[in-house]
């Protein structure tokens, strides 16, 4: 199980993507710890399946570093477009939707392509850059605190649950052994029968007339 990472062509999109922990056993009934994806995730090679027309339109499947975030351009009316592991692009056999990989350089190109092409500061548009990607590790940081979170939980939970299996083998063990002394005493009692009956026997063999004068 990857609560980071989101690859391609999964059974199950992202956004719809739940973690289940089994966490223990109440009332009969299976008990566990559901945590989204989404607050997970930090890549979803997937997200470009779903269809968008441009930059910066909302995308369900779209995780913290997917896609592209828009960075205003001091110096233009354009903002920037900065891609930053996949960008969502057509399939050239299919057609169909989809994201591929970026040249980590891709970047640092899109800023002097926009500063070429529009005429935007350089030196303030690397400025937002650099307050996006203070964002971005203040937002990786939480989720990385989310999913420390959900660790020490599960610890708990799975101290918890082996002091339960721990207590109810105990109890188990005690039940066993006292049903174990119950049979005990009931085996004893049975021999004893057993051999006083062996023992009538031999006397009403051994001395007949004995028995006979008992009825006399």
């Amino acid at each position: 199980m990857n609560m980071i990472y989101h690859g391609k062509n999964e059974a199950v999109d992202a956004s719809q993507q739940v973690f289940s922990f089994l966490i223990g056993y109440a009332a009969g009934k299976v008990q566990t710890m559901d945590v989204s994806a989404m607050n997970t995730l930090l890549l979803n090679d997937d997200f470009g399946s779903y269809p968008t027309t441009y930059p910066g339109e909302f995308n369900p499947e779209k995780t913290l570093f997917d896609g592209s975030d828009i960075i205003d351009a001091p110096g233009s009316l354009t903002p920037a477009a900065i891609y930053w592991y996949n960008i969502p692009v057509s399939n050239p056999v299919t057609g169909d939707p989809e994201s591929y990989p970026v040249s980590p350089t891709y970047i640092l190109q899109s800023i002097e392509n926009h500063v070429d092409r529009f005429g935007s500061d350089r030196q303030g548009l690397y400025s937002n850059l650099v307050a996006n990607i203070d964002s971005k590790i203040q937002q990786l940081t939480s989720k990385m605190a989310y999913v420390g979170s959900v660790q020490s939980a599960l610890d708990l939970y799975d101290e918890n649950n082996k002091k339960r299996i721990g207590v109810a083998t105990r109890g188990i063990g005690l039940l066993v052994d006292a049903d174990m002394d119950a049979m005990s005493v009931k085996l004893r009692a049975l021999e004893t029968q057993q051999q006083l009956a062996i023992n009538g026997l031999q006397i009403a063999n051994s001395q007949p007339s004995t028995l006979l004068q008992l009825f006399q």
